[in-house]
């Protein structure tokens, strides 16, 4: 007698108790009561699962191929399938995530500002990156935030008379390479009265009369908004109010 048995792993022959995780023929004999030996055969195919296991070790994140997630936590993570036979396998990954960083200085200052982190020093406000590695060779950034409010050494009156010896507003600065990008003079509803641009500064006729589409303006309080450019380029928002008065 035989018995022909495929199965996954391992097979326990009821015919002996004896468990067999290989392929192969194995017979038994027996004597039966009346002392007839017999012979029973067992033709085993053993058909194979898998249990596969994977060590990984990844910067930020891993994208694993096997169930196509992205993971970002180190763990131990398993995806079962069926082989062909039909046989129940397991994939393991042994994740080891290693961390990249992202650090941001936040600077305002009014001078020239020396980044330790890369040792430049900057002249003009931006947003300035420097990348590194980690321990673990993990790509990783450092971001500089910098705003430079340099003095603009820059003096606007809050008060003019038109009629008198201070008859104009503008801007008078000490530093002569200081120009005036654009000056703004509007009235208390918002309405623009008044605008010049990229003119230097100590030149009162070139700055605003009092007056708006050629008449005098009723006397009272105006406001204004002047953008200054220094002589490296950079540019500096002022604004203010200046009364009018007759």
């Amino acid at each position: 007698m035989t018995d022909h048995i495929a199965t996954c792993d391992s097979y326990t022959w009821p015919q002996t108790g004896l468990t067999y995780d290989t392929s192969g023929i194995f017979s038994q004999r027996f004597t039966n009561a009346v002392g007839c030996d017999s012979t029973y055969t067992l033709d085993l195919r053993i058909l194979p699962s898998y249990q596969i296991e994977d060590t990984i070790a990844e910067c930020g994140a891993y994208l694993w191929p096997i169930d196509g997630s992205n993971y970002d936590h180190t763990g131990r993570y398993s995806k079962r399938f069926i082989t062909r036979d039909g046989c129940d396998s397991t994939y393991t990954l042994v994740l080891d995530i290693r961390p990249q960083h992202l650090f941001v200085d936040t600077v305002i200052t009014n001078q020239d500002y020396l980044w330790d982190v890369n040792n430049t020093t900057y002249t003009q406000s931006g947003i300035y990156t420097q990348k590194f590695l980690t321990s673990f060779d993990c790509d990783s950034v450092h971001i500089l935030d910098l705003r430079i409010n340099k003095s603009t050494d820059i003096f606007f009156p809050n008060i003019i008379s038109p009629d008198g010896i201070n008859g104009f507003f503008t801007g008078y600065s000490h530093n002569t390479t200081i120009t005036i990008a654009s000056l703004s003079v509007y009235d208390r509803w918002g309405n623009l009265l008044f605008l010049k641009e990229n003119f230097p500064t100590n030149e009162p006729l070139l700055g605003w009369n009092g007056k708006f589409q050629g008449r005098d303006v009723v006397p009272g309080v105006f406001t204004w908004l002047a953008v200054i450019r220094l002589p490296d380029g950079y540019t500096s928002t002022l604004s203010g109010d200046v009364t009018v008065v007759r």
